[in-house]
């Protein structure tokens, strides 16, 4: 039984990369600020070494970047790399939505309801930050009720840089207006059964907030 237990505790190097992976996506390091060895391992109570190990498994992930002779900095999402983004999210989340409706469960729906009554909440009282949460877990949401293990493992590869630009985008009321439109949109599809139109809305929903994004890059 020990021996289980053990086989299922995370390692040095996996509790060192998910809570600096953690403090990246949720905005709390400055993008012109090195992530310090001696720092994250006071803030996550681990040594150097794992610490190190986790960068350089974040690097290959492009989460962050060594600059010689400056050290570790987040990555700056660049505008190529924010326009691949948002074509690979037209297509994966069009298909997490088509398998979604097609492998309808009621829970799932009963789960965006919740979600969705909370970011109206969210939304009425101007809680940005927790919008924009919400906004993820709806998402998340749809490719988990799509039942499809390899298109969900795609679609959260590029979830980590996509909660980076939502935290960008989390004061702007625009981004807010179309989210909370269009989920009431896809969630009213869903509802009726209605595949295409659901598919359609989430489509609308990611192009209207690429267009938006593209406008305003330099916040990124």
């Amino acid at each position: 039984m020990n021996k289980k237990i053990l086989a299922c505790t995370p390692s040095k190097k996996q509790i060192a990369y998910d809570g600096i992976k953690k403090i990246i996506v949720n905005g709390k390091v400055k993008k012109d600020a090195p992530l310090v060895e001696r720092q994250l391992c006071e803030m996550l109570g681990i040594s150097r070494t794992p610490v190190r190990e986790a960068l350089r498994e974040l690097a290959n992930d492009e989460l962050v970047e060594v600059i010689e002779g400056k050290g570790v900095y987040v990555k700056k999402i660049e505008f190529r790399d924010m326009i691949e983004i948002f074509e690979m999210r037209e297509a994966l989340e069009r298909m997490a939505m088509k398998l979604f409706m097609e492998r309808i469960q009621d829970e799932k729906i009963e789960l965006f309801q919740t979600y969705m009554a909370a970011q109206e909440e969210a939304y009425k009282n101007d809680e940005h930050e927790a919008f924009m949460d919400i906004d993820m877990k709806i998402h998340v949401a749809i490719a988990d009720g799509a039942q499809n293990t390899r298109l969900r493992n795609a679609i959260s590869v590029i979830y980590d840089q996509i909660k980076q630009m939502a935290i960008s985008a989390k004061d702007d009321s625009k981004v807010r207006d179309i989210a909370i439109r269009a989920h009431r949109k896809m969630l009213d599809a869903i509802l009726a059964g209605d595949s295409k139109t659901a598919q359609e809305a989430i489509v609308e929903h990611i192009v209207e907030v690429k267009s938006i994004h593209k406008e305003r890059y330099y916040l990124l």
